[in-house]
């Protein structure tokens, strides 16, 4: 069981005023850099009819647009309440309602009540979490056939600036923190779980990996 000290530095960490931000930059300009590829990355995946299981789903930029393409259902996890606020606000605002179900929490302390989905995604939500093993397997076994993620890549200069923000937020008696995980790592805790890397885009400071369910195991496509 998580600590509920970690969950309400997140609840503290993305506030109302913080979630209001993002919904109205989502309804001005469409997704972020890191969900837009995201959406890149999946838009050659049959997905019709498939259901949809969004980790750490924020103001729900994800299951929105998956929704409005072809994705059936969606069950958004996030341990913000005023994240799955605003979510449930836009998705009144779309139409998009009945299909989605939001759970407050993780997926760690809300594990037995989430079922397996035929893609997860994790935009942003690995590099919030000190334990990056237990959230990836974790999300793995949620996957039938597809799973996607975000995650700061492994450089000196990246592991530099996220060590001045956490700085920053010691200061401000902020506990948040982020994290820059091992590449090699997350790659291993999700093929523990069956899943391989079948896809990668890189920007300067992110990496979106697809991995993929599949019983040959197998290597990048890119």
């Amino acid at each position: 069981m998580p600590c509920n000290c970690r969950l309400a530095t997140l609840e503290c960490q993305f506030s109302d005023k913080i979630a209001r931000r993002d919904l109205a930059d989502y309804r001005e300009n469409g997704p972020g850099t890191t969900t837009q590829a995201i959406l890149d990355t999946v838009s050659s995946l049959d997905l019709e009819r498939a259901t949809l299981l969004d980790i750490g789903s924020g103001i729900g930029a994800l299951h929105h647009e998956l929704l409005a393409d072809g994705v059936s259902t969606a069950t958004a996890i996030e341990p913000s309440a005023a994240y799955l606020r605003a979510a449930s606000e836009e998705s009144e605002r779309r139409g998009l309602a009945d299909r989605v179900v939001y759970k407050h929490g993780d997926l760690q302390s809300l594990d037995d009540t989430v079922e397996p989905a035929d893609l997860v995604t994790l935009d942003r939500v690995i590099c919030c979490d000190p334990d990056m093993r237990a959230l990836a397997r974790a999300s793995a076994t949620k996957s039938r056939r597809y799973l996607v993620a975000s995650f700061p890549n492994d450089r000196w200069y990246i592991h530099l600036g996220m060590r001045f923000e956490n700085c920053g937020r010691a200061l401000r008696r902020n506990a948040f923190r982020s994290f820059v995980h091992p590449v090699g790592a997350i790659d291993d805790a999700f093929a523990e779980e069956g899943l391989v890397r079948a896809r990668t885009l890189k920007t300067f400071v992110w990496q979106i990996a697809l991995y993929e369910r599949t019983p040959a195991g197998g290597g990048d496509l890119r």
